[in-house]
């Protein structure tokens, strides 16, 4: 598979920014790219509304000049020969304005630096639009000038935490393309925490802990065969690393052997929206490599078609 329709979270108005730097290395021939600049000012939005007509050519004013910035970034991009577009809204908040552009537009990929308001760590809407996109999100936490190198898929034939069994192919699926569209090598890892890390010492005196584990990790790698063999890749991709997934990964990043890791998020219960576990949520925090968050098949958000309408008014203070 290629991305069909990409929303592009620009940073900035220049090429060298890392956004652009990765958008480049996922564009195929056919590949539509939106330059898609989401609006919205907290100050306008608490302008006193005794006059709405003014309101609104101030809003529209705000809005066009963001619009012009992304068509200069798309008109750059369509020097490359990339099919670029440019976009701008107004909508509230941040993540629901993306969600509605990838609804409208159709998009299979938002890529995106970190969204305004990173203290430290991810913000609120950076959590909130990996978690209700229903396009897959790649997060750029690097500044983008190496290459994909060393691509790492994440994965769990064992489908714990209810993680549904086709997510795993869905990731493969959209590793492949990576993999096909940089060049980089891909790995699949499986982790696993062995019997002796989660088993008392004294039961482990009176069972045949070694004769278990062996049995476990063999199972371990024959269902971890059938899934790399049912997405048509060849063992050799295959790693079955013995420890937490989460220092794992983190590990493969800062080691230089993963720059990209793909991984899904999980869909619980009758919940609509994602929820990220720890694995995911330390990667996102604390990772060096960019993070290609991928959504179940059939995945739907629970963002609405349409911002609320309602404008948002700062508190009036009083002098007494």
């Amino acid at each position: 598979m290629d991305f069909r329709k990409i929303v592009f979270i620009p940073s900035a108005d220049n090429l060298e920014q890392a956004g652009v730097l990765r958008l480049r290395q996922l564009v195929a021939p056919h590949t539509e790219v939106e330059v898609f600049e989401p609006v919205y000012d907290p100050h306008l939005a608490a302008f006193p509304v005794g006059d709405m007509r003014r309101y609104e050519e101030l809003r529209e004013e705000v809005v066009d000049a963001r619009l012009r910035r992304a068509e200069v970034l798309a008109e750059a991009l369509r020097a490359e020969d990339i099919r670029a577009s440019a976009a701008a809204t107004w909508d509230y908040p941040l993540f629901e304005c993306v969600v509605r552009r990838v609804l409208k537009t159709g998009a299979d990929l938002v890529i995106t630096e970190p969204l305004a308001g990173r203290a430290g760590a991810l913000s609120n809407n950076d959590w909130r639009l990996i978690s209700t996109c229903p396009a897959t999100v790649l997060l750029v936490n690097t500044d983008g000038m190496k290459r994909y190198e060393n691509v790492v898929a994440a994965v769990d034939p064992f489908h714990a935490h209810a993680k549904p069994a086709e997510l795993d192919a869905e990731i493969l699926d959209q590793a492949t393309a990576v993999e096909t569209l940089t060049g980089a090598t891909l790995s699949v890892v499986h982790c696993f925490l062995p019997l002796t890390s989660v088993t008392s010492e004294l039961v482990a005196e009176h069972l045949p802990i070694d004769a278990a584990e062996a049995e476990l990790e063999q199972f371990r790698r024959d269902k971890l065969g059938e899934l790399i063999t049912g997405a048509g890749l060849d063992s050799s991709v295959t790693k079955l690393v013995r420890g937490r997934p989460a220092e794992t990964l983190l590990a493969l990043a800062a080691s230089g052997e993963a720059d990209l890791i793909v991984m899904g998020a999980l869909s619980r219960g009758r919940l609509r929206d994602l929820i990220l576990g720890s694995t995911a949520e330390r990667l996102l925090n604390q990772s060096h490599a960019d993070i290609l968050i991928v959504k179940p098949p059939g995945f739907e958000t629970s963002v609405g078609d349409a911002m609320r309408d309602e404008i948002v008014l700062s508190p009036v203070q009083y002098p007494f």
